[in-house]
């Protein structure tokens, strides 16, 4: 999940609309896709993506955000367990 804010004018967080692509890689270089969809409830604004993944499963996710004429790439790895 990815939520990008910023403060309006009355000093209130909202929600920004944004692009948001990117994928996920696990140890051996497989990439998964990531289809983010947009979520709007109120004033927050979400981007949600679902994927498979195995027991003790690395990944390393890059995400592109556009927004406002900005763009940012995020980066970060999670372990994944299923219960």
């Amino acid at each position: 999940m990815v939520s990008i804010y910023e403060t309006d004018d009355t000093g209130a967080i909202v929600g920004v609309e944004a692009c948001v692509n990117g994928g996920a890689k696990n140890l051996i270089g497989q990439v998964k896709r990531l289809d983010f969809e947009q979520i709007q409830e109120g004033a927050a604004i979400y981007y949600i993506s679902t994927f498979r993944f195995s027991d003790k499963e690395h990944l390393n996710f890059e995400v592109d955000v556009q927004c406002a004429g900005d763009s940012h790439e995020l980066e970060w790895q999670q372990q994944f367990y299923r219960g």
